[in-house]
């Protein structure tokens, strides 16, 4: 094509570089993608085989390859899944995606940690990879990697305590994500080309593995056949996509003030950072509530075997605030300031440590909406629309395996935040250790000032939990029953889907 059509070739190439390039530079600066990994795995796919051949037949990516983070892009696909192989599926990701592209990823970029990723991959791009030649392949513990990442691009913090998915290394994973838009990107994005399209309502939420479980969930996408599913609204907050549980504020785990949704289009900032140690890491979430800069932080930390979430809001922020996260274990008792759950053998724990007022609630998300399909010519991946032409938000339930919204049910469990209360901490033990463990609660100032956990001296009292693998359980007649929240009613709390 190039010598029998060598004009129009040329403008193809040209025309072709020009669209791409902006894709290229949301890989910056560190290799993250920023609608998730599901959607990371579909670019990367294309990405990769555009730049092998380009330079395989002209010699030369054009400055493809070199940008900021696409190099790296590997790194994001390592730190974003937890130990025992889920995903951080925020925005419409799934907790399962496609590594084959890290296969060429090893060969161009000489990363063996790639190629270990993509070591025991069979599918569609394998017959590719043998045009490669094969590249060493070497686990991230054997390299030593750091435990922890900070992806600034996409605002997202990764932390696990070992390399390690043997369940007797007893690994824990805790990731949490800031806004959808930071550094060079628009705070108020006007293009439509600068909407995240898949991103979520989800600053501030997080996910926590430990003993073979994913404890705190996230419920991934909705139905893409929902009317207006990608409908973000001339302003980006206020299209019919924020009307549905899963991308709303309220079905992820993070806050709610009033019932309102997030500012899904706001900039956050990251306060400050940590991946040595006990690594920890500060989000100013003040934008997407539509409040000043510094008056919604949240701390997220993993010290030890112990995963922290601490935030901490101004006199000024008024309101019902509501601090929550998602389930899918089964309950043992949830009583005041401790939660104890279990799956199969394994046991997980959450404490309120501050403030002493606090109180958990376990209850259940509002059952799913039905709406009416105007078009059925519309839809995506179904013939026809369900009866009376209707289609539904999924059930609340986890995902089973590779069937979506199929598997246990799931619940909430919820904090009403104490009024004048200037700070919620909450400790999430999963995998819990017996006998007595303790933990400051350190403001976090503290923390962004170096003041981190590890020193003494602090005034702060100290906390302590006890016998957390062997839960006291009550008789039988002293259960709560369902109404009183043991098993799950209902959130009394309200969504504004205005």
């Amino acid at each position: 094509m190039l010598k029998r059509r060598p004009v129009l070739s040329r403008q193809l190439i040209v025309k072709s570089l020009a669209s791409s390039r902006k894709v290229f530079e949301a890989f910056g600066p560190d290799g993250a993608w920023p609608e998730g990994l599901s959607y990371w795995s579909l670019v990367m796919r294309y990405a990769g085989l555009m730049v092998a051949a380009l330079e395989s037949t002209l010699g030369n990516s054009f400055g493809l390859a070199e940008q900021p983070g696409f190099a790296q892009t590997g790194d994001f696909a390592l730190h974003a899944v937890g130990p025992f192989g889920a995903a951080f599926n925020f925005g419409d990701s799934e907790r399962r995606f496609d590594v084959s592209p890290l296969a060429w990823l090893a060969h161009r970029f000489r990363r063996p940690v790639d190629g270990w990723l993509a070591r025991n991959y069979d599918g569609w791009f394998l017959p590719l990879t043998m045009i490669w030649p094969k590249q060493p392949k070497i686990g991230p513990g054997t390299l030593n990697l750091p435990k922890g990442k900070i992806f600034r691009g996409s605002q997202l913090a990764c932390f696990r305590n070992t390399w390690s998915s043997d369940t007797k290394a007893r690994p824990i994973y805790l990731a949490v994500k800031g806004g959808n838009f930071a550094g060079s990107r628009s705070a108020s994005p006007t293009r439509p080309e600068d909407v995240l399209l898949h991103a979520q309502a989800d600053a501030g939420s997080f996910v926590v593995d430990g003993a073979r479980q994913r404890w705190v969930t996230d419920l991934g996408s909705d139905d893409y056949d929902l009317p207006g599913y990608f409908d973000h609204g001339a302003d980006h907050r206020s299209g019919c996509r924020w009307r549905y549980y899963r991308t709303h504020a309220a079905g992820h785990n993070t806050l709610v003030i009033d019932g309102r949704n997030q500012v899904p289009s706001a900039c956050t900032r990251i306060l400050g950072s940590c991946v040595e140690g006990n690594p920890w890491v500060v989000f100013d979430l003040s934008s997407v509530y539509g409040m000043p800069a510094g008056s919604i932080r949240r701390g997220a930390a993993l010290i030890g075997r112990q995963a922290l979430i601490q935030d901490e809001i101004d006199p000024e922020v008024s309101g019902d605030i509501v601090w929550a996260i998602h389930t899918s274990a089964d309950p043992d008792s949830v009583v005041g300031s401790v939660a104890r759950f279990r799956l199969g053998e394994d046991r997980f724990v959450a404490r309120i440590l501050e403030p002493a007022t606090a109180r958990f609630e376990l209850t259940l998300p509002p059952a799913p909406s039905s709406f009416r399909i105007a078009d059925a010519e519309q839809l995506h991946g179904r013939p026809f629309a369900g009866p009376g032409g209707l289609v539904s938000e999924l059930p609340r339930r986890d995902d089973e395996g590779d069937t979506r919204a199929a598997g246990a049910l799931i619940r909430r469990l919820e904090i009403a935040w104490p009024k004048g209360a200037p700070r919620l901490s909450v400790l999430l033990l999963p995998d819990c250790d017996d006998g007595d463990q303790m933990l400051p609660v350190i403001p976090l100032d503290h923390w962004l000032s170096g003041r981190f956990f590890g020193f003494t001296g602090h005034p702060e009292s100290f906390y302590y939990t006890e016998g957390l693998r062997a839960p006291e359980r009550r008789p039988p007649d002293r259960q709560p029953m369902p109404e009183d929240g043991f098993l799950g009613r209902p959130s009394r709390m309200r969504i504004d889907h205005a």
